[in-house]
């Protein structure tokens, strides 16, 4: 059975789970050099659902989008549909905050193939230049349950990257790799990066993306590893990680959960980790908000804000970081 969504520890930590946070801040370590607030601002962004219409949470496009803005956001992630309202709104509220968008292109599903994909990034060129910062490969497709699922990446990766260039007022925006899932890669040493690299992927990309959860401990842990494995695709390229973050769900099994005060200290100091790294430019963390949904949940808890719309500790730690107040 494929794992999860959000791509994170199900298989991988479920003997941790009930441990708890115990321990967890003494893997925090000393703190990295001072960066300036634009360094910061630039390692830093957040997933987000434009697309999730029908949402009682992302539903309400103005709102999460005041989140973003009043946090210091300057730049977000998430699955663009171009010719939805929402999404045009949210291009909208970008401009009105300065925000960029690191659009995903391609759902995991193969609801879209080259063609539409191809079609999706000249509307994006036509309606959303102006904010768009990235484009995204399918999102974790080693996790999509087809044994043809490298031939379908690459595909449309191919396309994404074609129609990029097609588009001189795309020439600054990336093309980004997809994102693998991390605990598949991690368990199978890398099989799915083979898998793509064997089908040429490194050369229709200009950043390497990466999904990489640190099972509740600092931003980084985990990653030198998970950066060795992506080198079998994507040797030398500058790495944006575009999920990463903690679940403050404290029950059950599956993903490890970490305190909320405990994360806001993770979420704080990770934002300089990240703007001082020597491979790495951005991280986004996933998610700005919870689910609403049973608190036995730990899928619905990644967000930086509450389902009653409450600000966790983490949001106000990193606004500090960002702006500094």
């Amino acid at each position: 059975m494929p794992f999860t969504r959000r791509g994170f520890l199900a298989a991988a930590t479920a003997a941790t789970a009930a441990a708890g946070t115990t321990g967890v801040m003494a893997d925090l370590r000393p703190a990295t050099p001072t960066a300036t607030r634009a360094q910061l601002a630039a390692a830093y962004g957040v997933c987000v659902h434009p697309n999730w219409a029908s949402g009682p949470m992302y539903g309400q496009t103005e709102r999460w989008m005041e989140q973003i803005a009043d946090l210091g956001v300057k730049q977000m992630r998430g699955l663009v549909v171009p010719q939805q309202a929402e999404c045009r709104r949210t291009a909208e509220l970008c401009r009105r905050y300065g925000i960029k968008w690191l659009m995903t292109i391609a759902p995991p599903t193969w609801r879209l193939g080259p063609a539409e994909t191809t079609d999706r990034i000249n509307q994006v060129a036509a309606d959303y230049a102006d904010v768009v910062l990235g484009f995204e490969g399918v999102n974790e497709p080693n996790n999509a349950g087809t044994s043809d699922w490298a031939q379908r990446t690459v595909a449309i990766q191919r396309a994404i990257w074609d129609a990029r260039n097609t588009h001189p007022e795309l020439a600054d925006v990336k093309v980004l790799s997809p994102s693998m899932h991390d605990v598949v890669e991690d368990q199978s040493s890398g099989a799915g990066y083979r898998a793509l690299a064997a089908r040429g992927i490194g050369d229709l990309c200009d950043v390497a993306s990466l999904h990489s959860y640190p099972r509740g401990g600092e931003v980084t842990t985990g990653l030198a590893d998970r950066l060795q494995l992506m080198d079998l695709a994507f040797e030398g390229k500058p790495v944006w990680i575009t999920e990463t973050g903690w679940t403050t769900y404290s029950g059950g099994t599956g993903h490890r959960p970490t305190t909320e005060s405990d994360a806001a200290e993770f979420g704080g100091e990770g934002i300089s980790r990240i703007a001082a790294h020597q491979r790495v430019q951005k991280a986004f963390r996933y998610e700005l908000l919870d689910d609403r949904s049973s608190g036995r949940d730990s899928e619905a808890r990644f967000g930086l804000v509450r389902a009653d719309w409450s600000r966790k500790p983490e949001y106000d730690r990193v606004r500090k970081v960002l702006t500094g107040s």
